[in-house]
């Protein structure tokens, strides 16, 4: 929702929408390979923590993150999108034939028009 209200870095035009989130939201496989580096990580993430200051800032970098999320939560469209995204689940992958069928069409309607 923040990333929404914030919109784009290089592309201020596209409408974050639900239909942005299920285009990205393909989960159906668990992918566990991070977790091999999680005793670094946590020895690294303590020693960033040490620097002084730093833990304040990240505290308060939280806490302004879910403070926007509230604010933004109370506008009806935000509150719309939130409702679509969290009900629509997982996006599921297309099948290969599927996949084929869409490229065909693509190519036979809309790239078609371009070559010309």
């Amino acid at each position: 929702m923040i990333k929404r209200d914030r919109g784009l870095p290089n592309r201020s035009e596209k409408n974050i929408d639900l239909a942005y989130w299920v285009d990205r939201n393909f989960n159906t496989h668990p992918n566990t390979s991070i977790s091999r580096m999680r005793k670094n990580t946590e020895y690294f993430e303590k020693q960033l923590l040490d620097i002084p200051n730093l833990n304040d800032l990240r505290t308060r970098s939280i806490d302004w993150h879910n403070a926007t999320f509230e604010e933004l939560i109370q506008s009806e469209s935000e509150h719309s999108l939130f409702s679509q995204i969290s009900i629509a689940g997982n996006s599921q992958e297309l099948s290969k034939d599927v996949s084929r069928q869409l490229i065909k069409w693509f190519q036979e309607n809309y790239y078609r028009d371009e070559r010309s």
